[in-house]
């Protein structure tokens, strides 16, 4: 049952010294981690692990599992309790080809599938075209597949592929569509900035699909709050938070045996910083929710667009109800929108440039305080949206300092609430163009979608665009690009002066590009 020599020879070991009854147990690994520990993981069906499993042959186990292991290192047994069905089964299916390969993935979701569970065994068999049949085939998929589900649920694994052309008795099977479980492992897209414990290699998943069932393994992100530091009745200090990704909030713990882990949270774990965790996902008996009990955890940054959450987004408003755009007029525009020789490809269609000020860099913990956007179509500007923005908190001294936007300049602005839908309606059906995109972006999505707003625009971002051109990765900030290219910015840091100056800057670059 085991697929490496090592792994056979353990589980040998391991089940000669157990007596018959005991032998309950399936290896499926051995992982040294960051802290020279050495974690062995075995699977236990679930009604052995119910009705065996008992403290003693815990520790039977972990004395036979310590006199195989180099005494030099540290060793932590997890059981996994596993129940072999079908759904379960499907999943881990699905799952290992979104991590593992997406060609498979875009192409199985409406392959047949069928699962057939017998005594000791799993056979799987998914149905493929000619072209993924053979791709599929040539990278032995269907061992790899088998192996990771051997990881899995304690049967042994069998997989086949075969060509649904060729295959007339596919629809005698009974067939499923793997696409009834998708919603189950939809990720998220985040950038670790700083690693706290453990090292985190899984995409988060949605907090709403993973909140309600037990795991051993779940990995999730979010905003932190509600953050305590608290200790145990034995006087343990430990952690509990809150992390919400929008779609979901779940609470989280944290016990350490080191001090150093201890110190590193208490430093970077704060209110409003963004964190991904990985850890097992267990029924709090004294709260009766699911607690995720924190192994590994970053801090991090969220790309709040790549979370869709299944709500009834607003359609585009019929009319402007609190900014109306104005139309652009400058008598340069002419010479540097309508020079000899084709429009650059890239300039074709709608584009919306925009720039927002901020309160700060953090999209989850600071506010949008003004909005400038132009209007481009086929490389003319034609209209411009801008308003400031109420953020109905403080503006940082040093925030102002940089924009000199102030407090009693947006004492009587509309809230972002007042103005997403204008906005929403000017940069409809446009693709959106940014400087360093990301950080608009960031900030648009996260604030947008709590008002129903989803600017899931095709996006240019500049930034990128201008290292290609130019061929270097310093100078390349908005005012060193316009000084560059001899374009006006003579109120840098107000939303609309810099969108202005980024569509000019997007079109010196576009034809540049194409050269």
């Amino acid at each position: 049952m085991d697929s490496g020599g090592s792994y056979g020879a353990f589980s040998y070991v391991l089940e000669q010294a157990l007596d018959e009854n005991e032998r309950i147990f399936k290896f499926t690994g051995a992982v040294l981690n960051e802290r020279e520990e050495v974690i062995i993981t075995l699977l236990v069906a679930a009604g052995d692990y119910d009705a065996k499993l008992n403290d003693g042959l815990r520790a039977k186990v972990e004395k036979i599992v310590r006199e195989i292991v180099p005494a030099a290192y540290v060793v932590h047994v997890v059981y996994r309790k596993t129940d072999t069905d079908e759904r379960f089964i499907r999943e881990k299916i699905f799952g290992y080809f979104y991590d593992s390969s997406p060609i498979m993935t875009a192409k199985i979701k409406d392959a047949p599938l069928n699962v057939e569970i017998g005594f000791g065994t799993v056979k799987v068999s998914i149905g493929l075209p000619p072209d993924v049949f053979s791709y599929a085939k040539s990278g032995e998929l269907d061992k790899n597949l088998a192996e990771y589900l051997e990881t899995q649920i304690i049967e042994h694994v069998e997989v086949e592929f075969y060509r649904t052309e060729n295959n007339p008795a596919v629809s005698r099977k009974k067939i499923r569509k793997i696409e009834s479980v998708r919603p189950s492992i939809r990720l998220a897209d985040v950038t670790v900035v700083v690693p706290l414990i453990g090292a985190i290699a899984k995409k988060p998943a949605y907090i709403t699909d993973v909140g309600s069932k037990e795991s051993d393994s779940v990995t999730v992100c979010g905003k932190v709050v509600a953050v305590e530091e608290r200790k145990t009745q034995a006087g343990k200090e430990y952690f509990r938070f809150t992390l919400d990704d929008t779609t979901g909030k779940i609470e989280c713990l944290f016990f350490s045996r080191f001090p150093s882990q201890i110190e590193r949270l208490r430093t970077y774990l704060l209110q409003d910083v963004c964190a991904v965790a990985e850890g097992n996902l267990k029924m709090d008996e004294r709260s009766a929710k699911h607690v995720m009990f924190v192994r590994k955890i970053s801090t991090c940054t969220i790309d709040y667009a790549s979370i869709r959450t299944d709500v009834a987004y607003k359609e585009v408003p019929e009319e402007y109800y609190t900014v109306e755009p104005s139309d652009y007029t400058e008598s340069e525009q002419g010479s540097m929108f309508e020079e000899e020789g084709e429009l650059p490809e890239l300039l074709k269609g709608k584009i919306v440039v925009f720039d927002l000020e901020t309160t700060g860099l953090s999209p989850t913990a600071c506010e949008i305080i003004e909005i400038g956007a132009v209007l481009m179509e086929d490389g003319v500007m034609k209209s411009v949206f801008s308003t400031l923005v109420n953020p109905g908190t403080h503006i940082p001294e040093e925030t102002s300092a940089v924009n000199h936007i102030y407090d009693e300049d947006v004492a009587d602005a509309p809230s972002f609430e007042d103005v997403v839908g204008d906005f929403y309606k000017f940069a409809y059906g446009a693709t959106l163009a940014a400087h360093n995109a990301p950080f608009d972006m960031s900030f648009l999505t996260y604030h947008a979608v709590k008002y129903l707003y989803n600017f899931d625009n095709p996006v240019i971002d500049t930034l990128p665009l201008a290292r290609k051109v130019i061929k270097r990765d310093r100078g390349v900030n908005l005012g060193a690009l316009c000084e560059r290219f001899g374009i006006d910015l003579t109120n840098a840091h107000r939303a609309v002066h810099d969108a202005v100056a980024t569509a000019k800057v997007l079109k010196v670059l576009a034809k540049l590009d194409e050269r």
